[in-house]
């Protein structure tokens, strides 16, 4: 049902509901291909800044990979998402939640480019808190992570995280430093 529903919307040059095409693939059993559309139909959603139908699509798709105790890149990255979906929408104490279970280690177990990303989300989120220490702790980690993968814009950014929390703190000595460090 879902690749006829997929050809009738092809040849009409119409988009195709992915909603519906994932709701079809749920029902008939094939559970990746539920999950690799439901997550397009996230990414869709956020795309075009409907951030209620983005959270609602991720929120599915976590319980999915959840549901089947899937800790993988794609559970990540959905943990990512739907952290920075709340913290877009103010809720902050969500966007923690979702952080601090995004750079959880994963199935997978290897350090990788989302690990950092979410500490650096996390560090930014703590940081706009006035949470400047513990910001401070989760870029330093970031940094290492970063430099575990050999990944210089990470580094970079890092840096700027660090070195802008430690303006925001008054801190102006430590400031600099991590502002020659990223020159």
């Amino acid at each position: 049902a879902a690749l006829a529903k997929i050809d009738f919307y092809d040849k009409q040059s119409q988009d195709v509901p992915i909603v519906e095409i994932a709701d079809h693939w749920r029902q008939a059993g094939e559970t990746q291909k539920y999950r690799d559309t439901l997550y397009e139909a996230a990414k869709q959603a956020l795309d075009h800044f409907d951030l209620d139908r983005a959270r609602a699509r991720y929120l599915e798709l976590s319980d999915a990979l959840d549901d089947q105790q899937l800790r993988n890149l794609r559970w990540k990255k959905t943990q990512l998402a739907l952290a920075d979906i709340a913290q877009r929408l103010g809720k902050f104490g969500q966007a923690e939640q979702y952080y601090r279970r995004a750079t959880e280690k994963s199935d997978e177990g290897a350090i990788s480019q989302e690990q950092a990303s979410g500490l650096r989300g996390f560090a930014e989120l703590l940081s706009v808190q006035n949470r400047h220490r513990e910001a401070l702790d989760k870029y330093r980690e970031a940094l290492q992570t970063s430099q575990a993968i050999n990944d210089s814009e990470g580094r970079a950014k890092a840096f700027i995280g660090i070195s802008e929390t430690q303006l925001r703190s008054g801190n102006l000595d430590e400031q600099k430093k991590a502002q020659q460090k990223l020159e």
